[in-house]
């Protein structure tokens, strides 16, 4: 049971890192790109985002009762 429940939170980690580094280089990309447009005397470019609740991936960790079903999911198909 323990191990199960490394596993689901190294993977919930994994998850978030991957994440967090796909923002990074979001971010980078865009001061690049800010750099070169105000060379060319240009507005910075803005980050579209989508309006409340619209297209919005949640990110948040799921609930207890959720990773306890999970987890006996999970050893269910071990045991």
């Amino acid at each position: 049971m323990h191990a199960a429940k490394l596993r689901a939170e190294l993977a919930q980690s994994k998850s978030e890192q991957r994440e967090y580094l796909r923002n990074v280089e979001l971010a980078r990309i865009l001061d690049k790109r800010n750099e070169k447009r105000k060379e060319k005397g240009q507005g910075p470019v803005e980050l579209k985002r989508p309006s409340d609740g619209e297209g919005r991936k949640q990110t948040k960790r799921p609930k207890t009762a959720d990773t306890a079903s999970e987890l006996e999911r999970m050893l269910g198909s071990i045991f």
